[in-house]
């Protein structure tokens, strides 16, 4: 229920957004009315028969192949519109009429987890909790440094690792989950072989995100018993 939600006021938000911020509206307006009759059958103020075709599956993967195709570089209104039906696409995709509930397969997993995971209640092995905070405090630094130097890469850095100190210590919700997951862990650590050299600091702060990443990924196969061959 509350990813329906999030999905259908973010895509209300960004079609309103685009429909004062761009020159041509016609996508905006039509992600407007999909998502007004979706939250209209979402309360259930009434049962429109029409309204069933409207808000088909087909629907958001149709509007998100446009939103892809119409995006030129970064537009915030087109961009949020078309990862908001990203999602919707998503989950008309992986929804089952018969539960409510998803059966997450290994990759959308290593999307949600990281090994840093609430782990005071989850493991007694002080080694590695000890570990975890050491890096999650040495990027923490690193990253806040090169911020203030004027790498506008490492403030999405720190904003990672400032999520993974929150939900190292407490149960968080699934948002924060993925945000700090190993997968944005796998990603942030691509971005970063690309900024390897810049500076010493920066090589540093790029070779704890590699660690982190490897780290990660090493002990979710390990955890989930994942055969790689």
């Amino acid at each position: 229920m509350l990813a329906a939600v999030t999905v259908i006021f973010l895509e209300l938000y960004f079609s309103l957004s685009g429909l004062i911020m761009t020159d041509s509206p016609a996508l905006a307006l039509t992600v407007l009315a999909y998502s007004s009759i979706c939250l209209f059958s979402f309360v259930n103020l009434a049962y429109v028969r029409d309204f069933d075709v409207v808000q088909s599956n087909i629907t958001p993967i149709a509007l998100c192949i446009v939103g892809l195709t119409q995006l030129n570089g970064f537009e915030f209104s087109k961009l949020g519109m078309t990862l908001a039906l990203m999602a919707d696409s998503y989950f008309a995709l992986r929804y089952k009429d018969y539960s409510d509930e998803i059966e997450y397969n290994a990759l959308e997993l290593f999307a949600q987890e990281s090994w840093t995971q609430q782990a005071f209640d989850k493991t007694n092995n002080h080694n590695l909790q000890l570990g975890a905070i050491t890096m999650i405090f040495a990027q923490i630094f690193m990253t806040l440094y090169g911020t203030v130097s004027g790498f506008s890469y490492q403030a999405l850095f720190l904003s990672f690792y400032l999520a993974r100190l929150v939900q190292f210590f407490f149960s968080t919700v699934k948002g924060i989950d993925m945000i700090q997951s190993n997968l944005v862990c796998v990603i942030l650590a691509v971005i970063s072989l690309k900024n390897l050299g810049s500076t010493n600091m920066s090589s540093l702060q790029c070779l704890l995100m590699l660690g982190d990443a490897y780290i990660g990924a090493l002990l979710f196969v390990i955890s989930k018993n994942i055969q790689v061959s």
